[in-house]
Protein backbone atom coordinates (compact mmCIF):
# COMPACT_ATOMS: atom_id res chain seq x y z
CA UNK A 1 0.00 0.00 0.00
CA UNK A 2 1.33 3.55 -0.94
CA UNK A 3 1.89 5.92 1.96
CA UNK A 4 0.26 9.19 1.55
CA UNK A 5 2.11 12.61 2.61
CA UNK A 6 -0.22 15.34 3.20
CA UNK A 7 1.20 19.12 3.22
CA UNK A 8 -0.46 22.03 5.07
CA UNK A 9 -0.25 25.17 2.98
CA UNK A 10 -0.08 27.96 5.75
CA UNK A 11 -0.65 30.91 3.06
CA UNK A 12 -3.99 29.36 1.99
CA UNK A 13 -4.87 28.40 5.61
CA UNK A 14 -4.19 31.60 6.53
CA UNK A 15 -6.43 33.47 3.89
CA UNK A 16 -9.25 31.03 4.99
CA UNK A 17 -9.09 32.58 8.46
CA UNK A 18 -8.67 36.04 7.55
CA UNK A 19 -11.99 35.47 4.80
CA UNK A 20 -15.40 36.69 4.36
CA UNK A 21 -17.11 33.71 5.19
CA UNK A 22 -15.09 32.98 8.40
CA UNK A 23 -16.07 36.64 9.37
CA UNK A 24 -19.85 35.73 9.37
CA UNK A 25 -19.19 32.17 10.94
CA UNK A 26 -18.13 34.10 13.82
CA UNK A 27 -20.23 37.08 13.46
CA UNK A 28 -23.32 34.25 13.38
CA UNK A 29 -21.18 32.25 16.73
CA UNK A 30 -20.92 35.93 18.88
CA UNK A 31 -24.50 37.02 18.02
CA UNK A 32 -26.02 33.37 19.07
CA UNK A 33 -24.16 33.57 22.47
CA UNK A 34 -25.76 36.82 22.70
CA UNK A 35 -28.84 35.96 22.21
CA UNK A 36 -28.51 32.74 24.42
CA UNK A 37 -27.57 35.01 27.29
CA UNK A 38 -30.21 36.03 29.67
CA UNK A 39 -31.52 39.45 29.61
CA UNK A 40 -30.77 39.81 25.85
CA UNK A 41 -27.01 39.82 26.40
CA UNK A 42 -27.43 42.59 29.14
CA UNK A 43 -23.92 43.37 30.41
CA UNK A 44 -21.94 41.92 28.10
CA UNK A 45 -19.71 42.83 24.74
CA UNK A 46 -19.02 40.84 21.55
CA UNK A 47 -16.50 41.22 18.91
CA UNK A 48 -15.30 40.11 15.78
CA UNK A 49 -11.58 41.64 15.11
CA UNK A 50 -8.71 40.61 12.94
CA UNK A 51 -6.14 38.88 15.13
CA UNK A 52 -3.22 38.75 13.48
CA UNK A 53 -3.16 35.12 11.56
CA UNK A 54 -6.90 34.55 11.86
CA UNK A 55 -10.17 36.24 13.01
CA UNK A 56 -11.22 36.21 16.09
CA UNK A 57 -14.95 36.56 18.19
CA UNK A 58 -14.99 37.33 21.16
CA UNK A 59 -17.84 37.49 24.46
CA UNK A 60 -17.17 39.41 27.69
CA UNK A 61 -18.80 40.57 30.63
CA UNK A 62 -18.72 44.65 30.95
CA UNK A 63 -20.86 45.06 34.19
CA UNK A 64 -19.99 43.65 37.97
CA UNK A 65 -23.79 42.15 37.99
CA UNK A 66 -23.26 40.48 34.42
CA UNK A 67 -19.56 39.17 36.44
CA UNK A 68 -21.12 37.93 39.38
CA UNK A 69 -23.69 35.60 37.24
CA UNK A 70 -21.40 34.42 35.05
CA UNK A 71 -19.39 33.17 38.42
CA UNK A 72 -22.29 32.35 40.30
CA UNK A 73 -24.72 30.45 37.50
CA UNK A 74 -22.20 29.82 34.49
CA UNK A 75 -24.06 32.31 32.75
CA UNK A 76 -21.87 32.95 30.10
CA UNK A 77 -20.46 29.18 29.45
CA UNK A 78 -24.07 28.13 28.92
CA UNK A 79 -24.76 30.37 26.72
CA UNK A 80 -21.40 29.48 24.59
CA UNK A 81 -22.42 25.81 25.15
CA UNK A 82 -25.80 26.38 23.48
CA UNK A 83 -27.95 27.68 25.75
CA UNK A 84 -28.45 24.64 27.81
CA UNK A 85 -30.46 22.74 24.50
Amino acid sequence: MARIKIKFNRDHGQQIMKSRAMRKVLDAETSRTMTALPEAGDGYESIVENGGDRLRGAVWTVTNKAKARTARDGELLTALLGGGE
